[in-house]
């Protein structure tokens, strides 16, 4: 609850801050405009959103993240549209086509950020982009620009072609623009719908994987809503813009110290973190080194995706081990923890609680065959599912005068994990 909680305050801290800036702006650039120093800086803001959505496509790049590389053009696209007319968002075609995509497309774009850009998915995305934006300005034309050479010449050598477009483009645009909501032009049911489909499924994904990259979509999402409810002008879209872009840039360093320190498997930190803080200990310390028992012959027997489910449900009980302990995924089958200023006879109580706590969880090995009901079998029960019983064995060191240093303490208990092992396992044993 405490990482979900962590996450999700990026897009919330910087949305309030939108929020805030948006509101007292007229006073902060009036005092930007009667300082020299600051008076430059005035001109060049209104570029900032394009600076950063370039940063977000250099790291799209770099990481081979084809979605962030999508949801920074998608937002560069709106910035583009949301500023042509200048102080004012009008409620155009052009604009309420743009608001109904944008977020449609950046839940599309959070599917992809584990795909290269560099290929025939990522070249076939992009030409999707490319044609989202002639439809909309195919569509736009009968409205804002009727007096374009294209449009005129279809007007003139197949002017019932022109007119059916002229209708069918009316059409599309009646139902972007039916009804308001508390008197605010640009949000109708079905743009705010596009807005709230993308944000529950995006909240939906993210419950579900802790993935810190999915908030920044979510505050993308928001701060183009934002952008629509912000009766601002020019500086509110550029406020509401670079704080996508922020937002953005944040979750997507965050992601990617999630994925350096954390296993993604079982959610705990990995060996990078375990390393770091063996070198930030004090003289007192305990470490313990917990093994799966008979985890090979329980892979051989139900399979790896079976095998995976078990190192989840270890971790899941393991982190919530009490006494001040840290727990890491050390590698395989093998998990730690790191007593900070305990011995190893004090933290063995904690270790104990863990290991009863596994043994009594029942685990429930999934048949492999799923039976495909039809409406005849619908209410019957399926195969039987299997329970089986999951142990650990554990093995705990502390400081010495003889184990001086972290790496000499978990090594002894690695060794002192081999003997509980020699014990018979399913036990804690204290060197």
């Amino acid at each position: 609850m405490k990482r979900i909680t962590y996450q999700l305050a990026v897009p919330v801290v910087f949305l309030v801050l939108s929020v805030i800036l948006i509101r007292q702006w007229g006073d902060l650039s009036s005092y930007m405009r009667n300082r020299e120093e600051l008076h430059a800086l005035l001109t060049i803001l209104p570029s900032l959103p394009y600076l950063l959505f370039a940063v977000l496509m250099v790291m799209g790049w770099r990481y081979n993240n084809a979605g962030l590389i999508f949801a920074a053009l998608v937002l560069s696209g709106c910035y583009v549209v949301f500023t042509h007319h200048g102080e004012a968002l009008p409620a155009t075609p052009l604009v309420r086509l743009v608001s109904f995509l944008a977020p449609l497309n950046l839940l599309f774009a959070s599917y992809h950020d584990k795909r290269r850009i560099f290929t025939a998915f990522g070249l076939t995305c992009s030409a999707l982009l490319a044609l989202q934006a002639g439809l909309v300005l195919l569509i736009s034309v009968p409205f804002q620009y009727q007096h374009a050479a294209p449009w005129l010449l279809l007007n003139r050598m197949l002017p019932q072609v022109a007119a059916g477009h002229a209708d069918l483009a009316r059409e599309i645009i009646a139902v972007l623009s039916g009804g308001t909501f508390v008197d605010l032009p640009m949000i109708s049911p079905v743009i705010l719908a596009a807005y709230l489909l993308a944000l529950l499924v995006l909240l939906y994904r993210f419950c579900r994987s802790l993935n810190i990259a999915l908030t920044g979509y979510m505050g993308g999402v928001l701060a183009l809503l934002l952008a629509l409810l912000a009766d601002h002008g020019s500086s509110g879209l550029m406020i509401s813009f670079s704080m996508a872009g922020v937002i953005m840039l944040i979750t997507t360093i965050e992601a990617s110290f999630s994925m350096a320190y954390f296993d993604e498997l079982t959610n705990l930190p990995g060996r990078r973190s375990l390393n770091e803080m063996m070198l930030n200990l004090g003289k007192t310390y305990a470490i313990a080194m917990l093994d799966i028992d008979h985890f090979k012959k329980f892979n051989d027997t139900y399979g790896h995706k079976t095998g995976d489910d078990v190192l989840k449900m270890v971790a899941g009980v393991f982190s919530k081990i009490r006494g001040g302990a840290k727990t890491f995924r050390y590698g395989g089958e093998e998990f730690t923890a790191v007593f900070p200023g305990r011995t190893a006879e004090q933290a063995q109580p904690y270790l104990e609680e863990v290991r009863r706590n596994i043994e009594a969880s029942d685990f429930v090995v999934r048949s492999p065959i799923r039976k495909k009901k039809s409406a005849s079998d619908r209410g019957k029960s399926g195969p039987a599912k299997k329970k089986v019983g999951v142990t650990i064995s554990i093995g705990v060191a502390s400081s010495s005068k003889r184990l001086d240093t972290p790496d000499k303490v978990i090594k002894a208990a690695d060794a002192i994990l081999y003997k509980a092992k020699k014990a018979g396992r399913n036990c804690v044993r204290v060197g």
